[in-house]
């Protein structure tokens, strides 16, 4: 019998036109049928301050080589790579890392932006210890997973930060593609899109699922993609 894989490389993991994908937050899920996209971006980043060993401060985004996490910058606009201001559009994500054991975390949003500290999982300072990352073994530089995969609706801060296991310093180095998708969400109040979504529900119709990690996340999709999140 032959094993199906899970694990896309980014090529056959971006969604097309007529697909559809939902997005878990802690009340319930979203869903939206990609109608269109741009034609996907490609941010290499390879320069950047050697990272010692056993640490996790380096000059990746914006910021000084003394913070932690920090937001992923385009240097020729200055602007948050992951911020999304329309609510037809979402940032379809992969991200290549080397070296091959090169950590990279994910605040998916950053909790200063959902006033919630206490119940993020995520370390404030990544360590040895530190669980639900990511690393080059599982998102080749050179040709990025569907484990590096992040949807970002409209308006959700996202933030990273890496960590250095080896005992020697290294160059952090990603390689970042961003596919931005036109979608059209899915209204439970609408008797046509509620009869979709039951219908994904229950398999009939394929859809990527897709959700952050453990904890489900804050987000007001009411009143920023005009619908409302589905429990099942």
């Amino acid at each position: 019998m032959t094993k199906v894989s899970i694990v896309k490389n980014y090529e056959d993991a971006f969604l097309d036109r007529g697909q559809w994908f939902g997005i878990k937050f802690a009340r319930g899920w979203c869903f939206a049928r990609v109608v269109g996209f741009e034609n996907t971006i490609k941010y290499p980043f390879n320069r950047y301050q050697k990272l010692s060993s056993r640490s996790s401060s380096v000059v990746v985004g914006s910021g000084t080589s003394s913070d932690t996490w920090w937001v992923w910058e385009d240097r020729r606009s200055g602007k948050d790579l992951f911020w999304e201001y329309n609510t037809n559009y979402v940032l379809h994500v992969m991200i290549g890392i080397a070296p091959k054991r090169l950590r990279l975390f994910r605040r998916y949003p950053d909790p200063y932006a959902r006033g919630n500290l206490s119940k993020i999982k995520v370390d404030a300072v990544p360590t040895a210890e530190s669980m639900g990352y990511i690393d080059g073994g599982m998102s080749p530089y050179d040709n990025p997973s569907s484990l590096s995969e992040m949807f970002v609706p409209k308006e959700l801060l996202v933030k990273h930060a890496v960590f250095n296991p080896e005992g020697y310093d290294v160059i952090p180095r990603f390689n970042v593609y961003i596919r931005r998708l036109k979608v059209q969400w899915l209204n439970i109040e609408k008797a046509e899109d509620a009869k979709m979504i039951e219908n994904i529900i229950k398999r009939k119709v394929r859809a990527k699922l897709w959700t952050p990690g453990v904890e489900a996340f804050e987000y007001d999709s009411e009143n920023k993609l005009l619908v409302k999140p589905v429990s099942w």
